[in-house]
């Protein structure tokens, strides 16, 4: 596909697919995805960045650079959009939204983020490593992830 060119809707539709991109060795641990890969680390972060999977090709984008010094690029975790949305809480008592909204950006118009709130606070950088509920996220998004590794991405 030629991004340049690609009608870009401004909403992400359910039935989309989003790619995380995976950097190693930081979001694995061994040979296995690790929740860490859907962490918000960057300062003031609030949302975790994908990539919407119709609208780009792998071949043809600068990555987006490591978070981790001696990181190198992995492959991707492929996402269905609605069972993203899909995640609810383990425990009634909290009330859980997800949303992936698109946020394009000048290099990266294909780019969106999957939002969090918890009991209607939204989650970022500064209360995600508190939240064990976040954490659960963490766990499902990787539960929820089709892995490609890099030999593979190129389909």
């Amino acid at each position: 596909m030629d991004e340049a060119k690609a009608v870009i809707p401004g909403t992400v539709d359910d039935a989309e697919l989003i790619d995380r991109v995976l950097y190693e060795p930081s979001f694995f641990c061994g040979d296995r995805l690790a929740p860490s890969a859907f962490a918000l680390t960057g300062k003031d972060e609030t949302y975790i960045s994908v990539f919407r999977n119709s609208y780009y090709n792998l071949e043809n984008i600068k990555l987006p650079n490591p978070r981790k010094p001696g990181d190198c690029f992995a492959g991707i975790a492929r996402l269905k959009t609605e069972e993203v949305k899909a995640i609810i809480s383990p425990n009634p008592a909290n009330v859980l939204t997800i949303s992936v909204e698109a946020k394009k950006t000048k290099t990266y118009p294909f780019h969106a983020g999957i939002f969090t709130k918890i009991d209607n606070v939204p989650i970022n950088s500064g209360n995600a490593h508190t939240s064990p509920l976040f954490m659960y996220i963490q766990k499902e998004l990787v539960h929820l992830s089709t892995i490609m590794l890099k030999e593979s991405v190129h389909t």
